[in-house]
């Protein structure tokens, strides 16, 4: 969701159309239900979660580097710790 929503705001304000931010959220929210296919990317409130907090600062809030970055960190090692546990659980239940 992170990227979804950096990605469109970036074209946002490439293109000078600042008027069309609630496009670009509507857009990354689609993204995020329709990427939940993948397995590690299947957590939809994590993504929508993700592209609220990178979002919430508006087009200008992508500026915010240092923030980001331990946001982003945060986010991947969530997801990779919440894929660990959901790999586990599925092998106990199966025996």
């Amino acid at each position: 969701g992170m990227a979804w929503i950096a990605a469109l705001y970036l074209a946002i304000m490439v293109a000078h159309q600042e008027s069309l931010e609630w496009l670009a959220v509507a857009v990354a929210g689609l993204a995020v239900v329709l990427e939940a296919r993948i397995s590690l990317l299947s957590f939809i409130p994590a993504g929508l979660c993700g592209m609220a907090m990178i979002g919430a600062g508006g087009p200008m809030g992508l500026m915010d580097a240092p923030s980001n970055m331990k946001l982003g960190l945060a986010f991947v090692i969530g997801a990779v710790v919440g894929f660990i546990a959901d790999t586990a659980g599925n092998k106990l239940s199966k025996k």
